[in-house]
């Protein structure tokens, strides 16, 4: 097996770090994070939807647009209702954990509005084939989080 493909219990142990994170921050009862797609074989990507009436994510896993050839994290769509909140570089602190974890190589943002492309590029971001796409090495991103002066 290579290291792209994408076990059923890898896809497991990323949702629940995922709802494990929500649970932090929203107590919801249930767990607000789910798969979109089947779970129970080997894959090369798999997507994760979360939403309740405060937040809403949207992730991609695997290969993507990003790469066809190592792992990527898309967050494809992003929005809490407390914005300026931290949640957002909570957010990016767990994939950039999840992509260490378990060999993900790029984090990209996709189909940017105004408010993501300033986030984007205030964690220096790069455009990618349009200035609606941008991406980052996840252990650049790792770094940048980690001296904490954003």
């Amino acid at each position: 097996m290579t290291k792209e493909i994408i076990s059923p219990k890898e896809k497991q142990q990323i949702l629940d770090e995922i709802n494990t994170w929500l649970y932090s921050i929203y107590p919801y009862k249930r767990p607000a994070a789910g798969f979109c797609d089947s779970i129970d074989r080997d894959s090369n990507f798999f997507r994760v939807d979360a939403h309740r009436k405060k937040f809403r994510l949207y992730l991609r896993f695997g290969k993507t647009w990003v790469s066809s050839q190592s792992k990527s994290i898309v967050i494809a769509q992003i929005g809490f209702e407390k914005q300026r909140s931290g949640y957002g570089t909570a957010l990016l602190k767990l994939l950039t954990k999840i992509a260490r974890t378990y060999n993900y190589e790029l984090i990209a943002i996709e189909s940017v509005n105004a408010n993501s492309r300033a986030f984007a590029l205030r964690f220096n971001f790069s455009e990618y084939d349009s200035d609606n796409n941008y991406i980052i090495q996840a252990e650049s991103l790792r770094e940048i989080l980690q001296k904490g002066n954003i």
